[in-house]
């Protein structure tokens, strides 16, 4: 006779969407871009979030249909639909990976911003340990963003390591998010406060007029940074005193 399995238990949970993206078709294969006149799918980027257990934790899903040219807010509807019936599945395998969903022209759609639905008791214990560590990295983000502002404001000669470190995880944090829209401003501002920094230390007196106007305005790309939860690979942790204990 064989062990019968223990029955799963379900949890309720929240999946909040946010607007789809189109994107150009990718070899499945080679990750490569089909050119224009190839491409045989339609292709989107959805952003969504998982509301569990008191935590809140973003992610994307890539959403497929197998027709060139497909309406894209019916395919945005089909894919929000196909994740919904498709949590308790676990078609949500890691948060912080693309979740891939392939649809049909005749899949259910869902022309909702909310919907709920359920997990596993295991599998909503990995994913809730994924979204603590979600949220800890955008915690963890924010600080950096906070401190370096207040390095920058009482002086950079004073508090360079300071700085300097707390703008190492910031970039760490930008490389590792899924910026969406804002992918291209976010390279576009890291570039130049990377180049401040480099005239920041040029100057031996903090106070000078140029010093201060530079710092001031790395300050304000950093106030203005788009901080999110959602992550395209694992987060980055933020090295603290105690962890050399």
């Amino acid at each position: 006779m064989g062990i019968e399995s223990q029955p799963r238990t379900y949890e309720p949970i929240r999946i909040s969407f946010r607007p789809a993206s189109v994107v150009s078709q990718t070899d499945r294969w080679t990750r490569q871009l089909v050119p224009r006149d190839r491409q045989t799918e339609t292709h989107i980027i959805l952003g969504a979030e998982l509301e569990l257990r008191g935590l809140k934790q973003g992610f994307e899903a890539l959403g497929k249909i197998v027709q060139k040219g497909f309406d894209e807010k019916r395919l945005e509807a089909k894919v929000k639909a196909a994740l919904v019936v498709g949590l308790p599945k676990r078609v949500v395998i890691d948060l912080f990976k693309l979740t891939e969903l392939t649809v049909e022209p005749g899949s259910a759609e869902l022309d909702e911003w909310e919907a709920d639905s359920n997990l596993d008791d295991i599998h909503i214990t990995r994913l809730e340990e994924q979204a603590k560590a979600g949220n800890a990295a955008t915690n963890a983000w924010r600080a950096a963003i906070d401190e370096a502002c207040e390095g920058l404001r009482a002086g950079y000669e004073y508090h360079r390591d300071k700085i300097r470190d707390a703008i190492a995880f910031i970039e760490l944090c930008n490389r590792s998010a899924n910026n969406g829209m804002m992918s291209m401003w976010c390279e576009e501002k890291m570039a130049r406060i990377r180049s401040d920094l480099g005239k920041l230390a040029t100057y031996k007196n903090v106070r000078h007029p140029n010093a201060i106007r530079t710092a001031g305005d790395i300050a304000g790309l950093l106030r203005s940074w788009p901080v999110v939860n959602s992550w395209h690979e694992h987060p980055p942790r933020r090295w603290q005193p105690t962890d050399a204990k």
